[in-house]
């Protein structure tokens, strides 16, 4: 592995040891302008992040999650902390999820005030993950991790491990069918989630009005009989 592609690796381990984004408690905790919320998703993102995905992080992305209501509207132009960590969210997992789909995660959610539950577990599930999945880097390419991540003797491994583009590419591959695997349950999940919400909602008769009109129309046709 070049010395190029070697910072590049030890960058994107660094950024997922990192521990970010950070405690609800570290939030800003006065109101932002809208620029000033893109500076500091970015700050805290970008490390996650190849280059083009930054510049999703835009004014007109946040306006949209608001249109589709997943977002409250600004108060006075101004985001507060429960907007950020929202908007940390968001931002973190639309990779993976839809518009529609972020919509059903945060369907139910509190009103104004008590996002902070939600926040805390997805940052507690985001350093995780991102754990492990250093660690699969980490086996992926034959490199020992010590205790200060990619300081010291880690660094040295990995600089003088024999990493060439076959095993990059061979490691992506694993973790591109892994992640979408996971997308697809997490869709999957929701889809459930949603449906026994719906269901618990209906009367019995409408229910049975449901189950009939999704019957094959052999089945229907049989019963008429």
């Amino acid at each position: 592995m070049d010395e190029k592609a070697y910072e590049a690796v030890k960058a994107y381990l660094d950024a997922l040891l990192a521990g970010k984004p950070p405690a609800w408690e570290q939030l800003p905790d006065i109101s932002l302008y809208m620029d000033q919320v893109v500076s500091y998703l970015e700050r805290q993102l970008g490390g996650l992040f190849a280059a083009e995905d930054e510049r999703s992080i835009t004014p007109s992305m946040i306006n949209n999650y608001v249109k589709a209501k997943i977002v409250p509207r600004a108060e006075s132009k101004k985001y507060n902390q429960e907007h950020i960590a929202l908007l940390l969210s968001i931002f973190t997992l639309k990779r993976a999820l839809s518009v529609q789909d972020l919509g059903a995660l945060l369907d139910g959610k509190p009103e104004a005030g008590s996002y902070r539950e939600f926040y805390e577990l997805f940052r507690k599930a985001l350093i995780e993950c991102a754990a492990s999945t250093a660690e699969e880097i980490f086996a992926g390419l034959g490199i020992e991790k010590s205790e200060s991540a990619l300081s010291g003797e880690a660094a040295e491994k990995m600089n003088s491990a024999n990493i060439d583009e076959s095993k990059l590419r061979e490691l992506a591959l694993k973790l591109a069918v892994e992640a979408s695997l996971r997308s697809l349950a997490a869709e999957r999940l929701l889809a459930i989630a949603q449906s026994r919400e719906l269901s618990g909602s209906q009367k019995p008769s409408n229910s049975r009005a449901l189950s009939t009109a999704q019957e094959p129309s052999s089945r229907r046709e049989a019963k008429k009989a």
